[in-house]
């Protein structure tokens, strides 16, 4: 296991895309701490921000101390599971391809953004743009699976394209605009216009009826077996994520409404009656 011990917290932010378990694994310590970071604008080595304890040879990192305010950890990560036991920065776990990330505090925006693979875990809340794409990009998450416990900011899930985002609180406006394909679960509250211009995909509110866009039209009562899979599998994942009290039981019928009809209209939201 490898240990990285935060030394002091800083108001400019730290990029740190170099903190993934598959880079660090055949690398000893002093390689380790000569890993290139940046402090603003300023070039420097891991090792001046962090102590560095034991290797990654098992694919085990842990990372301590105050990291709200540094960046892309977990970015790009591939495999290894990486635990970070406070807040974290921006852009955690973007673009990651597998493995496991896990966060015990919250997370800032852009967690998981355009991630491929693996699966992400949050004890806490997250920011905006939950496995969204980045500004003028056309896809957004692509694979895997990311499970916040607490609330969520806007644009969750937007122009997702394949996988699982749960959110266990509220989320804000806009959850699963542009929506391509994929799932998106919402166990609490929305905001305003969730799915608009979704194309394919799936949104579950199974607690909460939003005022749904016009353009989403009522498809009667979900005669399927789709949502008690997802109830299953939902509490599978928080059994084995040790985040009590997530899911509520039970998941009340569900009616489903098509749309976003002024696009290509072949995605639904599921609520309750």
């Amino acid at each position: 296991m490898l240990i990285l011990n935060r030394r002091d917290s800083h108001p400019i932010p730290l990029e740190a895309d170099c903190i993934r378990p598959d880079t660090m694994a055949s690398l000893d310590a002093w390689s380790i701490s000569n890993l290139p970071v940046w402090h603003g604008n300023i070039s420097a080595r891991l090792g001046d921000y962090f102590d560095i304890i034991g290797n990654a040879s098992d694919g085990d990192v842990v990372v301590r101390g105050d990291c709200s305010r540094v960046k892309h950890l977990g970015c790009g990560m591939t495999a290894g599971t990486l635990r970070v036991e406070s807040p974290v920065g921006m852009h955690a776990g973007a673009d990651m391809r597998g493995g496991l990330l896990r966060v015990e505090g919250d997370a800032d925006d852009w967690l998981g953004a355009e991630m491929h693979g693996g699966q992400i875990i949050v004890a806490g809340n997250a920011g905006n743009s939950v496995g969204s794409a980045y500004l003028g990009a056309n896809r957004g998450m692509r694979g895997g699976e990311i499970l916040v416990s607490g609330n969520a900011g806007n644009e969750v899930g937007a122009t997702l394209r394949r996988g699982l985002i749960v959110i266990g609180g509220d989320v804000g406006n806009f959850p699963g605009i542009n929506l391509l394909a994929g799932t998106l679960i919402v166990l609490g509250t929305c905001g305003v216009r969730p799915g608009a211009a979704m194309r394919r995909g799936s949104i579950l509110l199974p607690h909460y009826t939003p005022e749904l866009l016009c353009t989403f039209a009522p498809a009667g009562p979900l005669d399927s077996v789709f949502p008690e899979l997802y109830f299953r599998h939902l509490q599978r994942m928080v059994t084995k994520a040790g985040i009590p009290g997530l899911t509520r039981q039970p998941w009340p019928q569900m009616h489903r409404h098509a749309g976003d009809l002024a696009s290509l209209g072949k995605g639904e939201i599921l609520c309750p009656a």
